[in-house]
């Protein structure tokens, strides 16, 4: 018998950034800070990310509900775009078109809810179902999660308020080249 092979499900969560952060030079500045604060620890030889975002990368093995899912994000974000560039003049037309765009981003923000939280809960059993995960290093290449981070990395991910999630075909959790099956940004 084939042994199952799982898609690869590649989260980027943001630490800067967010709801609070009005423009771009704010922006900046959280991720100059951010960055400053992990400057001594890489000076130091620790292999760590920019302390901007933390990465990781799981398998989807709950038979592709999450592949499913980024896709039918990918389907509301298309539609909402698509909606937005048709708004029409009339007022009752209006009224209808705003109506639909509140339902595609209703859409899109329950699909992000629905992934982020399979992360978290993926993170938590992680030991204990022996789910394999890996990080982020330094140089963009990846490498198994330790014991000992397991914890920081949770607290890290619940944290944050953005991610970016890229989907990949099935392939090794700590290969450098994976093929696309959808994105959610």
């Amino acid at each position: 018998m084939k042994k199952k092979e799982h898609h690869i499900l590649q989260y980027e969560f943001f630490h800067v950034g967010g709801d609070n952060v009005t423009d771009l030079a704010e922006l900046m500045r959280e991720c100059a800070k951010r960055a400053g604060e992990n400057l001594p620890l890489a000076m130091a030889g620790e292999n760590i990310g920019s302390g901007i975002k933390t990465a990781i990368r799981v398998y989807d093995f709950d038979d592709g509900r999450m592949v499913r899912l980024v896709r039918a994000y990918e389907k509301a974000d298309e539609a909402w775009w698509k909606g937005i560039g048709e708004l029409r003049l009339g007022l009752l037309s209006r009224l209808f078109d705003i109506w639909r765009l509140h339902w595609f981003a209703y859409k899109k923000k329950r699909h992000q809810t629905k992934l982020r939280n399979y992360a978290i809960w993926y993170l938590q059993h992680s030991k204990q179902m022996n789910f394999p995960v890996a990080v982020e290093k330094a140089d963009r290449s990846f490498r198994p999660m330790k014991d000992g981070e397991r914890h920081e990395l949770l607290e890290s991910v619940k944290s944050t308020e953005s991610f970016w999630l890229f989907a990949f075909k099935p392939n090794e959790i700590l290969a450098d080249e994976n093929e696309s099956a959808g994105a959610v940004m």
